[in-house]
Formats: C-alpha cells, sequence, structure tokens
C-alpha cells in the first residue's frame, strides 16, 4: 500500500516528521516488505521557496549512490559498452575502470578535511555548492596520486565519482 504525501499519518510518519523536527530541511523514506509498501515525504525541498518535499524529489545520496553506480558500470560492462580492464581515460588517465572500482587507482578524494568541507551546510541548510561533479573530479585528479595505480588501496568518493561520470558519458544519460 502507498501513502501519499499529505496522507492520514502512520507510525512511520510519525518518525519522518521526528528527523525533520530535528533541524533537517526535509526528509524522504521508503520502506517495502511482503504485502507492505510505505513511503512518504516531510518538510522542504527548499526552504527559500518553501517548496515541500515529495517522494519525486531527487537528490544525491553520498556514498550509498556508490551501489548504483557500481551496479550500473557492471550492467554496462554486461553489455560490452565498457570493459573492466579499459582505460578510465580521458576522465582518468592510465587507470583502469576495474582500478576505480575497487579502490586501487590511487585517485585520491577532492578534500581530505571533511569538516570544513561540510561546515557550510551545517552553517546555512539551504547552501549549494557551486562544484560539479567534474570540478571536485578536477580537484582530485589535481593532487598528488596516493599511490600508482594497482600498487596499493585507499577508499575515495573521487573513484566513484570518476565512475558516475563514466556511466553518464556511456549511456548519454545523467
Amino acid at each position: 500500500r502507498r501513502y501519499p504525501y499529505g496522507a492520514a499519518l502512520t507510525p512511520l510518519d510519525d518518525h519522518l516528521e521526528a528527523v525533520v523536527q530535528t533541524g533537517l530541511p526535509g526528509a524522504v523514506a521508503v520502506a517495502s516488505g511482503p504485502g507492505f509498501h510505505w513511503e512518504n515525504a516531510a518538510g522542504l525541498a527548499n526552504v527559500e521557496t518553501e517548496e515541500p518535499m515529495t517522494v519525486e524529489h531527487r537528490f544525491r545520496v553520498a556514498s550509498v549512490t556508490k551501489l548504483f553506480i557500481a551496479a550500473a558500470l557492471l550492467q554496462l560492462v554486461g553489455e560490452r559498452a565498457l570493459t573492466l580492464d579499459g582505460d578510465a581515460g580521458p576522465l582518468v588517465p592510465g587507470v583502469t575502470v576495474r582500478q576505480l572500482l575497487n579502490h586501487t587507482s590511487g585517485v585520491p578524494n577532492f578534500d581530505d578535511d571533511l569538516v570544513s568541507f561540510f561546515e557550510p551546510y551545517r552553517r546555512d541548510p539551504a547552501h549549494r555548492s557551486e562544484l560539479g561533479p567534474r570540478e571536485l573530479l578536477g580537484l582530485a585528479l589535481g593532487r598528488p596520486r596516493l599511490f600508482a595505480p594497482g600498487e596499493g588501496w585507499a577508499y575515495t568518493g573521487s573513484n566513484y565519482q570518476a565512475l558516475g561520470l563514466l556511466v553518464e558519458e556511456t549511456t548519454g544519460s545523467p
């Protein structure tokens, strides 16, 4: 059963509203199981215009996107649109798709000080970065490599930033 935005509240709706009451501008949640489906939104999608959050809104979910990027990438490998051991250039020259996927590329994060990176969002929930995916990857690639490709392991978001862009370029779809 689907509970559209604005329907009678359920205990799950109460929990979602409680999340927003902690100071988060808006939230969307989905819960599914055998014979049950619930989805709802609470709070605001845009604090400046006071546009309400809805289940139709799309937004990045940070590192959770790595799962979806990996699945899409492996599907493209299965369709032979990409190869795991193929070069990830021109996005990341000299690195294979596999090395990005398994964090053995040596590509660093774009910034090591995540506390200061997220500070503008803490001060102003309406803050939006001027940096897009290509700019963030450019910052990472402008830093020294952590190690030569294939010579070590380091979990960095930049690997999946590059893979997401590779999926977009391969499919022609954001």
